[in-house]
């Protein structure tokens, strides 16, 4: 299995792990009675130029979903706010502290009263 294959694996494991906890999608889906949760995603070092669609695919390498439901904003630096589909799937995230492998490094905290 190639590498890239390993990091997709891992989103759609914590998709899963999402679901089946949760009952819950990663993503905020419309018309959902869930509210919209924020996350802000922090990278130390990239080898990966990043801009709001890189980091996108970068969060559903890790975490599942879909890159664009993340609705990615630039904050400043290397930061940048992203969407969840709950307070619930937001401390998961949180929780699981930050995620580094060879290309990137990626911490997040809690957007709060504006990250």
């Amino acid at each position: 299995m190639a590498l890239s294959d390993l990091r997709l694996q891992a989103g759609l494991e914590f998709e899963d792990k999402i679901r089946k906890n949760l009952g819950s999608t990663v993503n905020h889906l419309e018309g959902t009675h869930s509210k919209e949760f924020f996350l802000v995603a922090q990278f130390s070092r990239s080898k990966i130029r990043l801009n709001l669609d890189t980091v996108g695919l970068t969060l559903q390498s890790c975490l599942g979903g879909n890159a664009a439901r993340f609705k990615v904003s630039f904050l400043r630096n290397w930061c940048f706010k992203l969407s969840v589909a709950s307070k619930d799937v937001g401390f998961s995230i949180y929780n699981g502290g930050n995620i580094a492998n060879e290309n990137f490094s990626v911490h997040f905290f809690l957007w709060g009263n504006g990250g």
